[in-house]
């Protein structure tokens, strides 16, 4: 049956035979154990597996939902898929299953942190990452110092988002560092930071002066994590480089002010309402016309 694509009528064998724990008496199982031994056996799994990249998306519904019914067994198995698949749209079609089965994959996947390959323990933490389990953090802090930047960078995504104290001193240095690369990617995850130290940090990096190519993203992305935070503590700072004048990189000075116009949305209304209303009533008609459609989304979102 699997092997001609009939998951849908397996899945059907797993919901009728099974029961859910209000169905069952004291002496039943939620699967017969006969049952559940043929499903959890290598051949079986393989096929499954195999025929999941056969048969493409059209099945994939009925195969996660299979897989997840089965669970364990598959769960090793899906990792070295994982491990060894070269196809991007199949790479995640895994990832999202070994998600999707929920806490049964946190053991197998922390105790396969320590493999050298960095690829391999960046998906990791992807997994660990998107259960949303904050207890695993305690299990990466052993791999803090991995050399590749693509695993440091999940590495401080899952901290950041399970706000791990050590979280905001990585991303802290993360910003200091003279790799453009780094500060960037460090920049683009302080959004999810909630740390005053943080928002002065990236404020100060909006008054540094130049708007050469790396420069100006790395202030038009800090202006854009300054808005996820929404610290109104940096206000004045914004104020004062709407207020700034560039004579020799004109273009990108008045860019940058159109981003923390628009950006304001996303503080506190009472704490930006009176300089929305300074803006407006500015002479520069670019950013007064942004400043005027926040104030009127304000309205209509409080009206």
């Amino acid at each position: 049956m699997v092997r001609g694509g009939s998951f849908h009528v397996v899945l059907n064998v797993l919901e009728t035979v099974g029961r859910r724990p209000a169905q069952l008496q004291d002496n039943q199982e939620a699967v017969p154990t006969g049952l559940m031994e043929v499903f959890s056996q290598n051949d079986f799994i393989e096929e499954v597996l195999n025929a999941s990249t056969r048969w493409g998306k059209e099945k994939h519904f009925y195969i996660t939902e299979l897989i997840k019914n089965i669970g364990l067994p598959f769960v090793e198995p899906l990792l070295d898929r994982l491990t060894g698949e070269e196809d991007r749209a199949i790479r995640q079609f895994y990832l999202d299953l070994l998600v999707e089965m929920g806490g049964i994959v946190k053991k197998p996947v922390i105790e396969r942190l320590t493999d050298e390959r960095w690829y391999v323990v960046r998906n990791l933490l992807i997994i660990l990452r998107d259960l949303n389990d904050p207890s695993v953090v305690s299990s990466i802090h052993g791999i803090l110092d991995h050399p590749h930047p693509k695993v440091r960078y999940e590495l401080l995504h899952v901290l950041i988002k399970f706000n791990d104290p050590v979280a905001d001193k990585i991303l802290l240095d993360e910003i200091d560092s003279s790799d453009m690369n780094r500060q960037l990617k460090a920049i683009m995850l302080a959004g999810m930071s909630r740390s005053s130290e943080v928002s002065q940090k990236l404020a100060g990096l909006l008054t540094l002066k130049g708007f050469d190519k790396n420069g100006f993203g790395i202030k038009r992305a800090s202006v854009q994590a300054l808005a996820d935070i929404g610290d109104s503590s940096v206000l004045p700072i914004l104020q004062g480089v709407l207020k700034s004048r560039s004579w020799f990189s004109r273009q990108k000075s008045n860019l940058l002010k159109i981003e923390i116009v628009e950006s304001l949305g996303k503080y506190p209304q009472a704490e930006v309402s009176h300089m929305l209303q300074a803006i407006a009533r500015s002479g520069s008609h670019v950013l007064a016309d942004r400043a005027a459609t926040i104030i009127r989304q304000f309205e209509v979102n409080t009206g």
